[in-house]
């Protein structure tokens, strides 16, 4: 016998469907609508959001010149002697103390 199966049945022999009370502050009223808001916090996070996104995708000359730069060096190999290789990880292990 499957308990899970086991239902009251109507004078028919049929299965009957139960109804169990909804709570009353889980009923869904009529005509509600939904709100939803964002905290001061969350606004000023999207503002940032959307500030780097334009940064990002607008054009900085700056950067660009930057990256060229960096890119030179590699392809150069100047980026290979040991001397860089300790400076960068010594500079990585200053950025994480500080974090």
């Amino acid at each position: 016998m499957n308990i899970g199966q086991v239902r009251p049945q109507d004078a028919a022999g049929k299965p009957v469907l139960i109804q169990r009370p909804v709570p009353e502050g889980r009923r869904a009223k009529v005509g509600a609508v939904d709100e939803a808001s964002l905290s001061d916090a969350a606004r000023d996070a999207l503002r940032a959001a959307d500030r780097q996104a334009l940064r990002l995708r607008g054009d900085d000359p700056e950067r660009r010149a930057l990256v060229e730069a960096a890119r030179a060096k590699a392809q150069r190999g100047e980026l290979d002697d040991p001397r860089v290789l300790r400076e960068t990880a010594r500079r990585l292990l200053e950025g994480q103390a500080d974090a």
